[in-house]
């Protein structure tokens, strides 16, 4: 909520509400906070809106004694915070080179019907659309989307539906797909989401909140996640998969390894120039899967 800019709200709030001691049958304000992660911003917009004497409780939050806390790979930065995944989830990532190959991919997992539903993150309200209408192809599956796009009538519609459907399980005929952005990452309980699927990578701080939404009150769950080079920072996602205590897949820790710069190649011949464009890691990354795939493919002929 503070994120989300209803602070001025709730100050409203806060301001409104009796305080000890001004008058008798007058109770005292409780206020209790409640988040995945505690970056800078919300942590001072917390601590205005409440005592100085306010107790601070943190689970598997602390860094372990050879992480730096501030500014590491895998915290908020600048908040002082280690980002640490639920260990009760098992967490898988899966390493692609080209956006295209996710689809099939994700309907593999979906014709397994291994799990009654699943919940699937993606970072734009197109995606979700998209995803939506490839996903209804899929026989025996119902398929939903829901983001800031559609009518907050309709969200709590479609929410609902899932919801019902995930926590009836074995009620239903075929699996109850719920595709969606980060509206529905934080904030929301829904009971009996045995699998999240990521479909679109973005940062370590919102693949906390997204694994969240599997294994809660003490379920098992699991979260797999779909990466290809150019995504998300790569080696914060290996750092909170390490401290989840999950596998680091080969492909992504050799993604994640930090580039050692390359001398600057000049035409044989030509005079002192400028060095030239030097493309991203994330570029290099891509070549890199390239020409693998390439040289896998010549080798199968």
């Amino acid at each position: 909520m503070l994120e989300a800019g209803f602070l001025p709200e709730i100050r409203k709030i806060v301001a409104s509400c009796p305080r000890s001691g001004e008058a008798a049958g007058q109770t005292r304000r409780q206020t209790l906070f409640f988040t995945a992660t505690w970056p800078r911003a919300v942590r001072e917009a917390a601590q205005a809106l409440v005592a100085p004497s306010a107790v601070e409780v943190r689970v598997a939050q602390l860094p372990r004694p050879h992480e730096a806390p501030q500014g590491a790979s895998g915290s908020e930065p600048g908040s002082g915070e280690t980002l640490t995944a639920n260990k009760a989830v098992e967490q898988t990532v899966e390493v692609f080179g080209y956006h295209q190959e996710k689809l099939l991919r994700l309907r593999e997992l979906l014709e397994l019907r291994s799990w009654p539903s699943c919940l699937v993150f993606c970072k734009t309200k197109q995606r979700c659309d998209w995803l939506e209408k490839k996903l209804s192809e899929t026989p025996c599956t119902w398929v939903a989307a829901i983001h800031s796009g559609r009518k907050q009538l309709e969200r709590e519609a479609t929410l609902e539906n899932f919801r019902s459907r995930a926590s009836n399980r074995g009620n239903e005929k075929g699996m109850a797909v719920l595709v969606a952005t980060n509206v529905v990452a934080r904030g929301i309980h829904i009971t009996g989401v045995p699998l999240v699927v990521i479909y679109d990578f973005s940062s370590a701080a919102d693949y906390v909140h997204q694994v969240g939404r599997t294994g809660r009150a003490g379920a098992k769950g699991r979260a797999i996640t779909f990466y290809v080079p150019g995504d998300g920072d790569a080696g914060e996602l290996v750092q909170v998969l390490r401290r989840a205590e999950q596998t680091v897949p080969p492909g992504l820790a050799e993604i994640a390894e930090p580039q050692e710069p390359q001398e600057p190649q000049e035409r044989p011949g030509a005079r002192s120039t400028e060095p030239l464009h030097r493309k991203s890691e994330a570029d290099d990354a891509r070549q890199g899967w390239k020409r693998q795939r390439w040289a896998k493919a010549r080798g199968k002929k």
